[in-house]
């Protein structure tokens, strides 16, 4: 009997700028983690592409890993709030449309010791009391569903939330697992934390969302497998 054929996964990989989506990808893809931060955007790209053959519950994938470049605010002052709204919901090109089409899954990440990678923009506007920072991994979510054309139960849409840079746990933790935890079960979505530079749970990574991306589709019908873990 032949050998089944391979099935090919698409997967996005996003996220605010200096969260390790690059080191991720490359400790996934290439076993190797960079020596110096060296920026998808730096490269005059919007989007890096790898591909990674995979072995999962028995099957073999082809799974193709797109590190989106992450980005920050313009150094200018906004104005007013509807101003910082209109830059969040229009110029944060997070995820092309080109490479948008047929995503299986997305990787979504933060880093631990960076809260704005996790709550907000760097952004002080003192005039505003009542104004509330917007929530980077919140806009990016709702870019994914806003991608998808989804608007029914997100927990068809495979998303895994994760913090990175456990390593700096002891010392630079400004984002608890607690929180992530509680944000991954709001969106329905899994949640890890892991360590690019020490290859930590990143293999279980992509498991955990293969599982959710495989489920989606009607591929494995086993639902006792917990979608959220902590460290």
């Amino acid at each position: 009997m032949p050998p089944r054929p391979q099935i090919e996964r698409k997967i996005a990989i996003m996220g605010y700028r200096s969260v390790g989506k690059s080191s991720i990808t490359l400790q996934f893809t290439e076993n190797r983690f960079p020596d110096s931060y060296d920026p998808t955007i730096a490269n005059n790209l919007d989007v890096a592409a790898f591909s990674k053959e995979f072995e999962f519950r028995g099957r073999s994938y082809q799974l193709h890993l797109f590190d989106t470049a992450g980005q920050t605010l313009p150094r200018f002052e906004f104005r007013n709030i509807h101003s910082v709204w209109l830059f969040f919901k229009d110029e944060y090109s997070l995820f092309p449309r080109s490479y948008s089409v047929g995503v299986h899954g997305y990787v979504l990440v933060y880093a631990i010791n960076s809260r704005k990678s996790y709550v907000s923009f760097p952004l002080l506007i003192s005039i505003y009391a009542n104004f509330n920072l917007f929530e980077v991994v919140k806009v990016i979510y709702d870019k994914i569903l806003d991608s998808v054309g989804y608007t029914g139960d997100v927990s068809v849409v495979p998303i895994i939330l994760v913090g990175n840079k456990l390593d700096l746990q002891q010392v630079e933790r400004e984002v608890s697992a607690d929180e992530g935890r509680k944000t991954a079960e709001k969106w329905k979505a899994s949640f890890l934390e892991t360590t690019a530079k020490d290859n930590h749970r990143i293999r279980e990574l992509f498991e955990r969302l293969l599982f959710q991306v495989e489920k989606a589709h009607g591929n494995i019908r086993d639902t006792k497998e917990s979608s959220c873990i902590l460290s």
